[in-house]
């Protein structure tokens, strides 16, 4: 609908001691698929900012360049919750089922109970900031709001429902990096030689290549390449169900030893002669009983934390075996595009800098070297010229 005449709008100047310019004008708004024309009205500065009632007005002419262009349409009033279920129904069905259960849950947890009952177009960088304090304790699960609560905006800016930036300016917490926790060799060994089949296997092969662990329980019959020693990442597994990689990178294939070929293919002889044709439908390595693929969670609750207990091993789960494996090729010097591409991580810092956790033998060397020297009465006179230079 287009607008129906020219506006120039009303000011209004407003207040005893601190006086305020009050711009009012109507829009025409989409309320349930029908149009309504409502009287709209917004504070343009005070009167230190405009002394005159022209500059006032000036300011009000620009408020109102969008409501008098012939382009103009009326705006969408839709609430934010109406809108968070068309856009779950057409877009986030599109995405992985991982990727949807988080999304459902932040958005009932934290993003529902801030944002229902308004309009979308009314969610502005001060609204946000009021609400980040609401979103969470972590400052990683407040970006994580926020990065969702940006996948719909782009949204609502594509349909047309919005057409401002609310996350101009908006501060979040500084996030706060932590430690991850990777097993060392020592540790990976203890786990192995612990460990029964076909959990013995499972365990090498998280080590040797550092899959992940829906990618471990994804691994099926045909992607293992018993003449060439190697595994093809080409499915995971995320709540019983299959789904693509994780990213592109994460498509990839990833040379093996002799020894866990030979363990795999033990594996997948005995399925063979227990189940023949019948229980493996999906084609899987790593299945239970009943054909169906191995529940990670269920896996390091039952079997992987126990025999970690039992060994005296601090706890871990099977993203450590992915972590020791990155620490693993930096310690025997592995060129960093090979581990890139066997991790499957397209961020170089990544490899590095989150999954590398080792000292590099030549600060070991240096601080080696430093103890000696401040427990000694005899000086070195190469350190003592640097600290004085």
């Amino acid at each position: 609908m287009a607008r129906k005449r020219y506006q120039k709008g009303a000011l209004i100047l407003r207040g005893k001691r601190n006086k305020v310019w009050v711009g009012r004008w109507r829009e025409d708004v989409l309320e349930a698929g029908v149009v309504k024309r409502v009287l709209k009205a917004e504070v343009l500065g005070t009167l230190v900012d405009f002394p005159t009632k022209r500059l006032a007005q000036r300011e009000l002419d620009s408020r109102l360049d969008r409501v008098n262009s012939r382009s103009y349409r009326p705006s969408n009033n839709i609430k934010f919750e109406e809108f968070a279920e068309k856009w779950k129904a057409t877009v986030l069905v599109q995405h992985k089922p991982s990727t949807q259960h988080s999304v459902k849950s932040h958005l009932k947890n934290q993003l529902l109970p801030t944002l229902t009952g308004i309009s979308v177009k009314d969610i502005t960088t001060e609204l946000l900031q009021s609400c980040v304090g609401t979103w969470g304790t972590s400052p990683k699960t407040v970006q994580t709001v926020k990065l969702i609560l940006q996948m719909m905006w782009n949204a609502a800016k594509s349909w047309g429902i919005v057409t401002h930036n609310p996350f101009d300016g908006l501060r979040l917490p500084r996030p706060v990096k932590t430690e991850r926790r990777s097993f060392t060799l020592q540790e990976v060994k203890q786990i192995i030689e612990a460990a029964q089949e076909p959990y013995k296997t499972f365990y090498t092969l998280a080590a040797e290549t550092g899959m992940r662990a829906g990618e471990l329980c994804g691994l099926r019959v045909c992607d293992v390449d018993f003449q060439h020693c190697v595994v093809q990442v080409r499915q995971t597994i995320w709540g019983g169900r299959v789904q693509t990689p994780k990213t592109d990178r994460a498509t990839r294939t990833i040379a093996i030893s002799s020894n866990v070929a030979k363990g795999l293919r033990g594996l997948i002889e005995e399925q063979m002669g227990l189940q023949g044709n019948r229980g493996n439908t999906m084609q899987l390595v790593f299945q239970d009983r009943n054909g169906l693929p191995w529940n990670a969670n269920n896996l390091v609750t039952r079997q992987l934390q126990p025999l970690l207990r039992s060994l005296g091993i601090a706890p871990g789960g099977l993203h450590a075996f992915r972590h020791a494996s990155a620490t693993l090729m930096d310690g025997a010097d592995v060129a960093l595009k090979i581990r890139q591409d066997r991790l499957g991580h397209s961020d170089p810092a990544l490899t590095i800098g989150t999954y590398t956790h080792k000292i590099a033998a030549e600060e070991r060397r240096f601080v080696e070297d430093l103890g000696q020297i401040l427990n000694s009465n005899v000086p070195n006179l190469a350190v003592s010229e640097a600290a004085t230079a």
